[in-house]
């Protein structure tokens, strides 16, 4: 009972925004484009990105990211990425090595949440679908083997088992 208080919360929030995200409902994101001229070309590295990052920035008064900086090689150009699940800037590098593209991103929170339900939110954000995962098996599991131990409801329990795995079989054989 205690196992299912807890998880019931996650579970919920993973619902609702399923809902949402299935009907397209996915919040607001603000989303600002800038180019930075640099003086010379940048060194492909994670330090300087952020520190390019930083400088442009607070000249232009716009707030410090929080959270992870990655970079990560695109094909042609690489992407630094820096920031939380509400603020999030992007810088990426252009053909000409003087200009990079910067893109500040300012989420709502209901994009915030719909990031959590992907999956996208960070290493720390990634723990919850596992431990919702674990919490809902064993509330699951402890459940069958209540209703297994006492014999009026052990014949109900294999039956309706049963339909729901010849269920997801039909489904399956369908597609």
């Amino acid at each position: 009972m205690i196992l299912a208080a807890m998880v019931l919360p996650l579970l919920l929030m993973y619902c609702i925004s399923g809902i949402l995200y299935t009907f397209d409902i996915k919040g607001h994101i603000q989303k600002k484009k800038f180019d930075i001229v640099l003086e010379q070309p940048i060194s492909l590295a994670l330090d300087t990105f952020a520190s390019v990052t930083k400088q442009y920035l607070l000249a232009h008064q716009l707030p410090i990211p929080d959270g992870d900086m990655t970079l990560k090689k695109r094909k042609s150009s690489y992407l630094f990425r820096w920031g939380s699940l509400k603020y999030t800037v992007s810088v990426k590098t252009t053909k000409n090595p003087n200009i990079l593209n910067m893109t500040v991103r300012e989420r709502s929170l209901l994009t915030q949440v719909m990031r959590i339900h992907r999956a996208d939110a960070g290493t720390m954000l990634k723990m919850i679908p596992s431990i919702l995962v674990a919490g809902v098996l064993l509330v699951l599991l402890s459940g069958m083997y209540m209703a297994l131990t006492i014999p009026k409801y052990r014949r109900p329990v294999w039956y309706s088992m049963g339909l729901s795995t010849a269920f997801i079989l039909i489904l399956f054989m369908t597609l």
